[in-house]
């Protein structure tokens, strides 16, 4: 009797509570749910035409704020993307301008000349050894030409110059080599010493051609090893004739008079005197003494046998 009380009364409490019913879920409210949390401050606006403070990061956002946003993430990707094409540019550049293998080409020779050839080939080594002594110079942008200029001229003093290196390839840059032309020549033994007419003294003809022949009346014997003409006696005798072809006169011949080693006789073509000049003073002032001496001979009609200009603002003739 009790227990059916007890079970009638259990089941009136039952009826009492109102039946839970299950939400249904969705996608929809998934998100819903997200934002709209038990206590949480929401922050933003959903509506573009009402601004809230600290829009960029607040919980809800209006389709004006998230197309800001959108333009400045695709503003980034795109930042990003042309910093790493530059970059790629900048290596892929500095890649090519490395030079590895120096080539070099001799201005004024061709390919059958066989001295040429093998001048090509110390050069070729001597740029190598520059190269390599300052790496940071592999890179053409970097090259200092005047020092290049300088070791270069210091191993082999009949080059004239060495021009900035062309690109013709990867890690290949070809080098022009501009050498001196010799004007006259001494030969000592089985050596030559040629000079140009900046007075550079150099044992190597690489370009050829033919060259005044110092004649040596000194009577003079040379020592093995040692050699009647200094190399400053090389150098008067080659700025002399640059001299006198400055001024459109070209020496024919080139002799060391008897029993001196100081003084030399030069004949110039289409003058029938000789001019004797010293290597104790100046060339410049002596051809500038002796052209005037010259003109004023030719002026009066004078057949001089020489001319002497080894006195300041003097000149002698006979």
């Amino acid at each position: 009797m009790f227990g059916i009380k007890a079970k009638k009364a259990k089941n009136r409490r039952a009826a009492a509570q109102p039946v839970r019913r299950r939400a249904a879920t969705d996608d929809s409210s998934s998100s819903s749910s997200a934002l709209f949390r038990r206590n949480r401050t929401l922050t933003g606006s959903l509506i573009s035409s009402v601004p809230s403070p600290n829009e960029q990061s607040a919980s809800l956002q209006s389709p004006r704020v998230q197309t800001h946003n959108l333009k400045r993430k695709r503003r980034s990707i795109r930042l990003a993307l042309l910093s790493a094409l530059a970059l790629i540019a900048a290596l892929s550049w500095l890649l090519v301008q490395i030079i590895v293998v120096p080539k070099v080409q001799i201005v004024g020779t061709d390919d059958n000349n066989t001295l040429a050839q093998a001048a090509t080939r110390d050069y070729t080594a001597a740029i190598q050894d520059y190269l390599s002594d300052n790496p940071l110079e592999r890179l053409t942008i970097n090259i200092n030409p005047r020092n290049l200029n300088r070791i270069i001229q210091n191993r082999f003093p009949e080059v004239a110059s060495v021009s900035p290196p062309a690109k013709v390839s990867l890690w290949t840059a070809t080098f022009a080599v501009n050498l001196r032309s010799p004007v006259v020549y001494w030969q000592s033994g089985n050596t030559k010493a040629y000079v140009d007419n900046a007075g550079i003294v150099f044992d190597r003809n690489v370009l050829g051609g033919s060259v005044i022949a110092v004649e040596d009346q000194t009577g003079i014997s040379a020592d093995a090893g040692n050699s009647v003409i200094s190399s400053r006696f090389l150098q008067f005798i080659g700025k002399a004739v640059g001299y006198f072809k400055e001024n459109n006169l070209i020496v024919t011949k080139i002799a060391l008079p008897a029993d001196t080693t100081r003084q030399l006789l030069i004949s110039l073509n289409g003058v029938g005197c000789t001019i004797k000049m010293t290597v104790d003073r100046p060339a410049a002032g002596q051809v500038e003494d002796a052209i005037r001496a010259v003109s004023y001979l030719s002026g009066k009609g004078i057949a001089a046998k020489y001319v002497d200009v080894r006195v300041s603002r003097r000149a002698f003739y006979r």
